[in-house]
């Protein structure tokens, strides 16, 4: 049952106990969460917290927003901490800091060249970037993937596409869990194709300044729903029975 918040930290307090809930299968895969009144009603908390706490079990996968008819369970009970090692958990710690660390640097570079991009594109370079929007590649990682080293390759310096491909190996995943990736889920998948757009409309009518918003916006917010992310499969793995 859920319990009327006292901490400083509310929202934290509120995701707490959804998850641990999730994770009991109070609420079942499928299944809708009370709607926010009634979260504001049975955890004495404000409208504000709520929704925070919502968006981050968002970004971390264990629910969905549905328009109009609320938040939806999408992610099923996992093992917890008994179950993985300590190798496996040091195993997470240094996936999640290389993880971090390549988005950190993408950050930092992706969008200056964006902007150099949308200043020395050819109308071929165009092209190729269009068609990795438009691709029917089911693996939804692999097709983003694909957008981000055609603005990297418009700019023409050597070794830039080499520095990102080091980039995204240091991102890939331990064996040990097999959940899919944020960008796999079609909510966040959606919203991070709309901002492929975004930095492709900019760059294809030559707008320096804008492109570099754009694929900065894009940066950060992978940063943070991956952070939501590597927190949520911390929880669930390592601190649960801890």
């Amino acid at each position: 049952m859920l319990k009327k918040i006292k901490s400083e930290t509310l929202y934290q307090q509120v995701v707490d106990q959804l998850m641990s809930q999730i994770e009991q299968g109070v609420y079942k895969v499928g299944e809708l969460l009370p709607s926010e009144k009634e979260l504001i009603e049975l955890t004495g908390v404000s409208r504000v917290t709520v929704r925070q706490a919502l968006r981050i079990l968002s970004e971390a996968g264990y629910i969905e927003t549905l328009q109009g008819k609320g938040s939806r369970v999408v992610l099923d009970h996992i093992p917890v901490a008994k179950d993985h090692t300590e190798a496996d958990m040091r195993s997470f710690q240094v996936h999640r800091m290389n993880f971090e660390t390549s988005n950190q640097v993408r950050l930092l570079l992706e969008p200056e060249i964006a902007r150099l991009a949308a200043q020395v594109a050819t109308e071929e370079d165009i092209g190729y970037m269009r068609r990795s929007l438009e691709s029917a590649d089911e693996d939804a990682i692999r097709r983003k993937e694909d957008f981000h080293r055609m603005v990297i390759r418009s700019v023409k310096i050597p070794y830039l596409l080499d520095v990102y491909d080091d980039m995204r190996r240091l991102e890939r995943r331990d064996a040990w869990f097999q959940e899919d990736f944020p960008a796999q889920r079609r909510e966040i998948s959606e919203k991070l194709d709309g901002q492929h757009r975004k930095i492709f409309d900019a760059i294809s009518r030559h707008d320096g300044e804008f492109a570099y918003f754009y694929m900065k916006e894009h940066q950060t917010y992978i940063l943070r729903i991956y952070r939501a992310y590597f927190d949520g499969l911390d929880e669930r793995y390592f601190r649960k029975g801890s």
